[in-house]
């Protein structure tokens, strides 16, 4: 199940990603013909992160069911490579301190990207 989201999380990045790049977006499911057909004309690196995400997350993590930690480790690594290539350099500061007395959401994400 891990595997399954985690390669959720991926899928929902590149469609941002192909957004941003100015791929007209496909309405539903997309398959991974077309994850690979947009961001092999764009990006090879790029390209090389999603086939291993494809790889270990998808069809190793979540269809086979692989119970070795490292595949699934891996996995979750190039998961965290995609996102980290397609996050901007600059995040830009919050206005206020956000408050320190429990963990929101908001202070989860933003720590994810400082």
């Amino acid at each position: 199940t891990a595997c399954g989201t985690a390669y959720n999380g991926v899928l929902i990045a590149l469609d941002a990603y192909l957004l941003l790049k100015g791929v007209e977006q496909k309405k539903g499911r997309k398959s991974i013909q077309y994850y690979t057909m947009h961001v092999s004309a764009i990006d090879k690196k790029m390209l090389k992160y999603l086939n291993s995400a494809y790889a270990t997350l998808h069809i190793a993590g979540y269809y086979e069911g692989v119970p070795d930690a490292r595949v699934v480790n891996a996995g979750f690594d190039v998961a965290y490579s995609i996102i980290k290539y397609i996050k901007p350099d600059y995040v830009q500061e919050p206005a206020q301190e956000l408050p320190q007395s429990r963990p929101s959401l908001l202070r989860r994400i933003y720590s994810f990207f400082a």
